[in-house]
């Protein structure tokens, strides 16, 4: 991560405005909400404590983000900013995209001693996102075992895509190198996790990073390039497959799609999608942070109309461990900065990387020049 602490600049009027990261203003925008992703999963890690209640969590996480993002220009009154994707608290074997209605049995979820559990979430100022994920482990020793191999592979494998995010690489490579980085430590990544280029108002972007590509599951190929940015996003699992699963916990996170446009015909329907609209975007929320009143009963029709998408809550396993890292990363011109993504707990694992180039390419900086050469760790 940068130490550079980003400052709050007010915008200059532009006829036409730049919307990558070498417009100075929109890389200080995912600088700031990147500093609130970090703060908001520092705060919550704080409170992971045994007989805290996953509901009580989500809540706090998501308080937090829209306290914290609304003191952001607030002399701006039409720049919108708030929540990018709502606080999920996913434990043990679930795996993604729990943010559970409060008082249902997901809600109610106490932490137990040894638990482990990946805290997700994400802001956005003036729609551009800043996304991060961090994985905890409720013990007060360091995580050893087949345990620790995963959170190697999270911290190794992010290691090694900061350094193969640079321009003129392609995903190829880099999901060549992740699978070695997977292998060294004998996990598998999870099947289906996607790491996206995200944009303003755009979590998943069309260039894709596939972590564990199959058959029926695969991604173009593209060259990264000078002032793209990514979410990069590590799920490693002691499952033998990596297959994940949708839950039966009931879906409460959704994403609104801006290409489907449907009459509606429920007056609930409307209003949440009004609210929905006006408030995410085509970024992503739960059920949580909808009115009360007409969300829970709105979303129905916005669903079978498939004007938003749903999160389903993945699973793996009982038994199986997970860990997750997520961050997100600038290509500047100069070097790939890492916004969100703190290091990883305490773990001892008694695997470490082998391989002679990705060893040479950890000792490599993030600074990027300009005839450098790209490295080729795909054979």
């Amino acid at each position: 991560m940068s130490s550079q602490k980003p400052v709050e600049q007010v915008p200059t009027e532009q006829k036409e405005v730049d919307e990558t990261i070498d417009n100075p203003e929109v890389a200080n925008k995912y600088k700031l909400g990147a500093s609130i992703v970090e703060e908001a999963i520092k705060l919550i890690a704080q409170n992971l404590k045994v007989g805290a209640k996953v509901q009580d969590l989500c809540a706090l996480g998501d308080k937090f983000l829209l306290e914290r993002t609304s003191s952001l220009f607030k002399k701006n009154k039409e720049m919108k900013k708030g929540i990018a994707f709502p606080t999920c608290i996913n434990v043990n074997e679930i795996v993604c995209h729990c943010s559970p209605i409060p008082n249902t049995t997901e809600g109610n979820v106490t932490l137990k001693e040894n638990d482990v559990v990946r805290v997700d979430l994400g802001v956005h100022v003036d729609g551009y996102p800043s996304l991060g994920a961090q994985t905890f482990v409720l013990s007060n020793n360091a995580v050893t075992g087949r345990e620790a191999d995963c959170l190697a592979a999270v911290q190794q494998g992010m290691d090694v895509a900061l350094r193969l995010v640079k321009p003129g690489n392609t995903n190829t490579q880099l999901m060549a190198a992740l699978e070695k980085v997977a292998e060294t430590y004998g996990v598998k990544w999870c099947q289906g996790v996607l790491s996206h280029e995200i944009k303003r108002d755009v979590i998943d972007g069309n260039n894709v990073i596939l972590l564990h590509p199959t058959p029926e599951q695969t991604v173009e190929e593209f060259t990264f390039t000078e002032n793209q940015v990514f979410c990069l996003d590590l799920v490693a699992t002691t499952e033998s497959e990596g297959k994940l699963k949708e839950s039966t916990a009931r879906t409460t996170v959704y994403k609104r799609d801006p290409t489907v446009v449907v009459d509606l015909k429920v007056n609930a329907s409307r209003k949440t999608y009004h609210e929905v609209s006006e408030n995410f975007g085509a970024l992503a929320f739960s059920i949580n942070n909808l009115d009360q009143k007409t969300g829970r009963i709105g979303i129905l029709e916005l669903v079978n109309t498939r004007m938003v998408e749903p999160f389903p809550v993945l699973s793996v396993k009982k038994g199986e461990f997970v860990a997750q890292l997520k961050s997100t990363v600038l290509i500047t011109k100069k070097q790939v900065q890492r916004l969100t993504g703190t290091p990883i707990q305490a773990y001892k694992s008694d695997k470490s990387l082998q391989d002679e180039e990705l060893v040479k390419l950890l000792k490599t900086s993030l600074k990027i020049e300009k005839k450098e050469a790209t490295m080729d760790v795909t054979e």
